[in-house]
């Protein structure tokens, strides 16, 4: 199942897509799954943050701005959504070996869209920590120590048909094709202080792929197939 969505995805829709290709995952001769998807503006948080006393008032306060805020599968820390994200939902399994681990499988997360931004746009990119940035982790795709995007996943142990001892990863990635920084980073930061909640991003340490690709280049459609068809070969490697 290697899909994109052109039209806006509710979050709601796109959770419901990512629990069902989890689920295929964990079945006899699963493939490789990838749905790429933007959807309206909206702020994601994970489910530690929806524990926290202020969180409802949050919520309702943040709805009112029109900025609805989600509870995700994955780990990590707030991000904000726009149309203009990309989010890339890969799901893959394997059976378990000594190799396996978080950083392997961030790699298979990360390898497509590191080696399509250089081979189709020639944007050399890398993974880093970068202090100030929403939902900060080593494995932020970065540019020039800029973020263009934030990574996170969920893993579920599974038995299969042989009964040994299996992995199904979700792997989510948050792109940064051409949104309002600004905008998105002034709300994560009123989420934040709302919810009680000692965080401050910096918008100046996030960077647009609108930004890096020149304009006659960049189409967001286009980009979304390319990073497609990265996945699915990458998948077959």
């Amino acid at each position: 199942d290697f899909s994109l969505s052109e039209a806006l995805v509710p979050f709601e829709t796109a959770s419901n897509i990512e629990s069902f290709l989890l689920n295929k995952a964990t079945l006899p001769f699963s493939m490789p799954g990838c749905f790429i998807w933007s959807m309206p503006q909206g702020i994601v948080v994970p489910k530690s943050i929806s524990s926290k006393p202020e969180f409802k008032n949050t919520c309702e306060t943040m709805a009112s701005l029109n900025w609805p805020v989600h509870v995700r599968q994955t780990g990590g820390d707030l991000t904000p959504q726009s149309p203009g994200m990309i989010n890339i939902s890969y799901i893959f399994s394997e059976v378990w070996h000594e190799k396996t681990s978080i950083e392997a499988a961030y790699k298979k997360l990360c390898n497509p869209i590191t080696n399509y931004l250089n081979d189709t746009y020639n944007i050399k990119s890398y993974t880093s920590s970068v202090d100030g940035a929403f939902c900060d982790g080593k494995f932020n795709i970065v540019v020039d120590g800029l973020k263009i995007a934030g990574t996170a996943q969920k893993w579920r142990r599974f038995k299969n048909e042989n009964k040994e001892d299996c992995l199904a990863v979700l792997g989510h990635v948050a792109l940064l094709a051409d949104v309002p920084i600004h905008q998105l980073i002034a709300a994560s930061n009123s989420f934040y202080k709302l919810c009680d909640i000692e965080k401050t991003i910096k918008p100046e340490n996030h960077i647009n792929l609108s930004e890096l690709i020149p304009p006659q280049k960049f189409n967001r459609t286009d980009l979304m197939k390319g990073l497609l068809n990265s996945f699915h070969e990458h998948s077959q490697s």
